[in-house]
């Protein structure tokens, strides 16, 4: 038997609850799904945080600023 389903917000997991549904006939389908809390506090921080990402610089960066002071 199952009772609920936890799973993150990825499409696959939706196809994954209907299927789920049509085979197994108790089974509550998308109401029985549980999204992983955690996983969506974590996707709200990166989407918070973004605009604060310092920009990557390649290896040979600090070299050429040095070289132009």
């Amino acid at each position: 038997k199952v009772l609920a389903m936890t799973a993150d917000n990825a499409a696959a997991n939706d196809t994954m609850m209907d299927i789920l549904a049509q085979k197994l006939p108790e089974f509550g389908g998308k109401y029985a799904r549980a999204r992983c809390f955690d996983h969506i506090v974590n996707l709200c921080a990166k989407s918070v945080l973004r605009p604060f990402d310092v920009e990557k610089r390649r290896q040979g960066d600090a070299v050429q600023d040095a070289e132009k002071e």
